[in-house]
Order: structure tokens, then C-alpha cells, then sequence
């Protein structure tokens, strides 16, 4: 698998277990409901969990993730909850409110990598995917 350092994430790293958090909205082409971190990972693909602080910072992520089979890799933009009554929308304990950060999650539910910015999802996964082209 692959894995990165040079970032410090105070506790969670590279080979850790996927973080959880509870309440957060999803929401999808208007339609509403309320999941958990857990809800979203898959044993099948790669879990790219965007952290950002709007849909802006997280387009050129997602723009570097077109180039990969959606069968293979899934990804998930997690946005600071704007009103009060949506708790636990950012878990301040994984990322700041004004920060970008993406966390890889491989298949078997354990962080592949930490990184930042559409590079550094290419970076991991070139790696990844080098023999299977």
C-alpha cells in the first residue's frame, strides 16, 4: 500500500484506523439524511474523505479523482456544519474549520494516507495504481 509523512496530524497518521463522526447531513440532489463516517466507507474501494471549508476548496480534489474508476475510488466532500443544530458536521479533533486536508481510506478501513490538494492524491495514487494500467 502506500503511506505519507511530513505532515503533522497530531494523532491520527498514515496506518491508522478510519475516523468516525456522528450527525453528519448529507445531502444529495436536494434530498436529506443524516450519516456517520462509517456509513460512507466501503470494503471494496478507496474512501476519499475531502475536508474543506467550502465546495470551492475542493474542486481541484475532486477535478485530480475524474481519472480513476468510481468502482475503485468514492469520495465524500465533509464541510463545517453552518448552524448549530447540526453538531459534529467538522470533527475539530481531524481537521480545522479553515483548513483543506484529505484523508485516503484504504479498503480495509485503515488510512492509506494524509495529504493536501489534488497532488497529493495523485502522488498516492500513481503509486497505488502503477501496475494496474
Amino acid at each position: 500500500m502506500f503511506e505519507t509523512a511530513e505532515i503533522d496530524e497530531g494523532h491520527l497518521e498514515a496506518r491508522d484506523g478510519a475516523p468516525d463522526a456522528p450527525k453528519l447531513l448529507h445531502i444529495l440532489l436536494g434530498e436529506f439524511d443524516v450519516k456517520t463516517l462509517f456509513d460512507i466507507y466501503r470494503p471494496w474501494c478507496h474512501t476519499i474523505l475531502i475536508f474543506a471549508p467550502n465546495p470551492a476548496d475542493a474542486t481541484p480534489i475532486l477535478a485530480a479523482l475524474e481519472s480513476y474508476d468510481k468502482h475503485v475510488v468514492r469520495s465524500a466532500v465533509i464541510m463545517p456544519s453552518s448552524s448549530p443544530a447540526t453538531p459534529a458536521a467538522f470533527p475539530a479533533d481531524l481537521v480545522e474549520g479553515t483548513q483543506t486536508k484529505v484523508f485516503i481510506i484504504r479498503p480495509d478501513g485503515v488510512i492509506g494516507a494524509i495529504v493536501r490538494g489534488g497532488e497529493g492524491v495523485t502522488e498516492c495514487f500513481s503509486t497505488l495504481f502503477r501496475n494496474m494500467e
